[in-house]
């Protein structure tokens, strides 16, 4: 009887330790294949992205629209962060920066780049021009009122405002005779302002400009350019935060060429609007050209850029 007791106590001891055995190999897997994995599985990894290069108001929905995309095509679940002129951005994985912006971020070692985001895909640089009413001559400009586009942006101010620089016109940037449409979507204010006269003469993208005119709200050449700045390498950066995790960080900048590269055309065309035609990889030097505007514009050293 004994003998019985203790077979059918061993027995139900063996039941319970291969029980917990096989409960414990699959807790075991299941942490190995999350912390093995997680790399292959970006379309539930959530990406914070903070913004200072685009206007909420219009680029959020562009936005919004291209996270989907980004989640389809197993890039991560974007959430997006935009940040006033007053705010220190913060707490997110990646930062949409307008090159001024970037150089201020990565000279404190909070960031570090990580894509440049070209304007068209036909080129990877952008050019900022001077646009005046047609007939209007560098002679004419000594005493007017100018506009440009918002002061973090580098082809539509600091490009416009070197050329000008170049040819004489030495502009005080905290003067009353500058004012800036604090958007890129809000460039249409700087073609009008000039085709009515609100302006004598206006800093803005070649590409935007462009862009505008061939809406048809004016007759060809009734507004023209007058002085073509100096080229912008790339206007928006996306910066890497020096605290993400290595993987994530490599997975996310990895895709996101391609992503956007292979994007539906309507998805294309409004991320145009709002500066970014395509990714591609950043280099070390990438900011450098910032060095070639000159300090007596006041745009030359990082602690005067806003």
């Amino acid at each position: 009887m004994d003998q019985k007791r203790a077979s059918s106590r061993g027995r139900k001891g063996s039941r319970v330790f291969w029980i917990n055995f096989f409960l414990y190999s699959i807790v075991i897997l299941l942490a190995s294949a999350a912390y093995f994995l997680k790399p292959d599985y970006m379309a539930h990894v959530p990406v914070r992205i903070g913004i200072t290069a685009c206007d909420s108001v219009f680029a959020a929905p562009i936005l919004d629209r291209y996270s989907r995309l980004v989640r389809e095509k197993g890039g991560g679940d974007i959430a997006w962060f935009f940040f006033g002129d007053d705010e220190e951005p913060a707490g997110c994985d990646f930062y949409l920066m307008t090159s001024p912006q970037a150089r201020v971020a990565v000279n404190s070692k909070r960031m570090k780049l990580s894509l440049a985001a070209c304007a068209t895909e036909a080129r990877s640089h952008s050019v900022g021009v001077v646009i005046t009413r047609k007939g209007t001559g560098i002679d004419q400009l000594s005493g007017g009122k100018f506009i440009f586009s918002f002061r973090n942006s580098a082809s539509g101010f600091l490009s416009p405002l070197k050329a000008l620089a170049d040819h004489g016109i030495d502009l005080d940037t905290d003067s009353d005779d500058i004012e800036f449409t604090g958007c890129r979507s809000c460039d249409e204010r700087i073609v009008y302002g000039v085709l009515f006269g609100e302006y004598v003469a206006g800093g803005i993208d070649l590409d935007r400009f462009k862009r505008i005119e061939s809406l048809g709200f004016m007759k060809k050449g009734e507004v023209s350019i007058l002085l073509t700045g100096t080229p912008v390498p790339h206007e928006i950066f996306l910066l890497s935060s020096t605290r993400i995790e290595r993987w994530k960080e490599k997975r996310f900048i990895d895709r996101l060429p391609a992503i956007t590269a292979g994007a539906p055309a309507d998805i294309k065309n409004d991320l145009r609007s709002i500066g970014i035609a395509a990714f591609i990889p950043a280099g070390e030097n990438s900011l450098d050209f910032l060095d070639r505007f000159s300090d007596s514009t006041g745009t030359g050293s990082d602690h005067s850029i806003p």
